[in-house]
């Protein structure tokens, strides 16, 4: 059976080439989206790498929607992932003169809790502080939005301490039973993703999802996730997916998400009328202030273990290892004193759950028990470390072999199972191919899914086109003077070329 109907319409003859000026088809692009169609249509893996150039966003898009399957499409970035839902799917959109059915899905973080919102804004020195000044900017939002995605909010910092008091989590979430529940974003992006055909995510959002529905699976709760079920994976960017899945297939307990729990479970005693209203005074929060002062007593520990002593720099930025036996004297007693307050506050949280936030504490509390003994006590297949970004601070366990876990819950469980990006293979024309990919995805050559490998050459004449230029004078990125300098070298290089630059920057 053929598998060239995307490749037609992408081609000399379709609607894109009638429709669009200038428009000029690729070989490479037409024999990857052949590739794609097949591998929806046969659940099979395809590896293609496709060279800069070549238009892979329309060769898996145009396949992807034709099938009429539920495809998902993730990104390494939510850059890329705007670029396809805003530019790209409208254009296909155009020219195919159909729906596509597309849903824009992002991580639950970035979307407005009304729930969360509301308990801050009635709580005790709500307008003091950060809160007084970016609270103001997004109750005034709150009225207006209809996504509660917060890119919206493009007069707030990124990164607003605020924001994260206020955004959604899987933490957070109460479900039906919660007031907001049906006017929640959260809930309406769920039903749009589930009305949808395709699905635009990032790969954090993925690998997120498909962590909740391991652990749902193991505990024997089923639907658990951010994503409804689908039939097809295509994950571009797939240079980073290594990377990023061992993040969400291993545990982490981060400075941060203590501190956010316990924000939580002062608001929640507060609002439920366990502490006092005017000065949050109560039992419940004063377990909360001997948690608060545990945490940070073992968070600091481990700070002295992964800051610049660890090799971590000025900054002190820096992910090191942290060996079984590292847990041990003061920093093992910093431990089970953290433990057991965290303990506490989950008894005293359930005994009271007078109201569906309090029992919520006394589930994190104890969620937080359980990742945090998992890292001390890791299992055999896992290595556990300590990292330092700045103030935050966190410590976790990470697969050894993420291939095994790959392979488990991605390509022997998902029907059909697309990785694309312009680099993808090594060592040249003569080197080893998908190798050494096939190695880390754990698709060995006895794997029991039938798979493709495309390699497409970018179109661009880089031998003779091209020239690399490394400067050996600049400061450290890091420096002040980087920007300056940077700057003023690449308008030495744009009058040597004689302009028509396009400069890209990573960040």
């Amino acid at each position: 059976m053929p598998f060239d109907r995307a490749a037609s319409l992408l081609g000399p003859s379709g609607p894109f080439a009638r429709g669009l000026p200038g428009y000029e088809d690729r070989e490479g692009q037409l024999a990857m989206a052949s590739a794609v169609e097949r591998a929806i249509a046969e659940d099979r893996v395809l590896l293609c790498e496709a060279g800069t150039g070549t238009g892979k966003t329309l060769a898996y898009l145009v396949p992807a929607i034709l099938s009429g399957r539920k495809v998902v499409v993730s990104t390494a970035t939510k850059a890329l992932e705007d670029q396809i839902y805003t530019k790209d799917l409208p254009l296909v959109a155009e020219h195919l003169r159909l729906d596509p059915r597309a849903a824009l899905v992002k991580g639950l973080g970035n979307y407005l809790c009304l729930r969360r919102f509301n308990e801050l804004r009635h709580s005790p020195g709500a307008g003091a502080g950060a809160a007084g000044r970016s609270l103001p900017l997004i109750e005034a939002w709150a009225q207006e939005t209809e996504m509660g995605d917060v890119a919206e909010l493009a007069y707030l910092a990124e990164g607003d301490p605020v924001w994260r008091e206020v955004a959604s989590s899987s933490e957070t979430r109460l479900g039906a039973s919660c007031d907001y529940y049906e006017d929640c974003f959260v809930t309406r992006m769920k039903r749009d993703s589930e009305a949808a055909r395709l699905l635009i995510v990032n790969h954090h959002l993925f690998f997120a999802d498909l962590a909740l529905k391991i652990a749902g699976a193991r505990r024997g709760f089923g639907g658990a996730g951010a994503l409804p079920p689908y039939d097809a994976v295509i994950f571009d960017e797939a240079h980073q997916l290594e990377d990023i899945a061992t993040s969400f297939f291993g545990v982490r307990v981060s400075r941060a998400r203590v501190d956010s729990m316990l924000r939580d479970a002062d608001r929640a005693f507060i609002a439920s009328g366990l502490a006092d209203r005017i000065l949050g005074r109560g039992e419940g929060t004063a377990i909360t202030a001997v948690v608060r002062e545990s945490a940070d007593a073992l968070f600091d520990r481990l700070a002295a273990l992964g800051g610049p002593a660890a090799g971590g720099g000025d900054r002190g930025d820096a992910r090191v290892p942290l060996p079984r036996d590292a847990w041990s004297g003061e920093l093992l007693e910093a431990y089970h004193r953290l433990d057991n307050h965290l303990e506490a506050l989950a008894g005293y949280a359930s005994a009271n759950a007078i109201a569906e936030a309090v029992q919520l504490v006394g589930n994190r509390a104890a969620q937080l028990r359980e990742d945090a003994a998992r890292i001390v006590d890791p299992a055999t297949n896992q290595v556990t470390w300590v990292e330092v970004r700045g103030r935050g601070v966190s410590f976790g366990a990470s697969p050894v072999d993420l291939g095994n876990m790959l392979r488990e819950h991605v390509f022997e469980r998902i029907g059909a199972v697309v990785l694309t990006s312009a680099t993808l293979t090594t060592g040249g024309s003569g080197g080893s191919g998908f190798r050494f990919l096939r190695s880390r995805m754990g698709l060995d050559e006895d794997v029991p899914v039938p798979i493709d490998e495309l390699t497409v050459p970018s179109p661009f004449d880089y031998p003779n086109a091209a020239l690399l230029y490394t400067p050996r004078d600049l400061p450290e990125a890091t420096d002040a003077a980087f920007v300056e300098r940077a700057a003023d070298r690449m308008t030495e290089l744009i009058g040597i070329t004689g302009g028509g630059a396009f400069v890209l920057c990573t960040s």
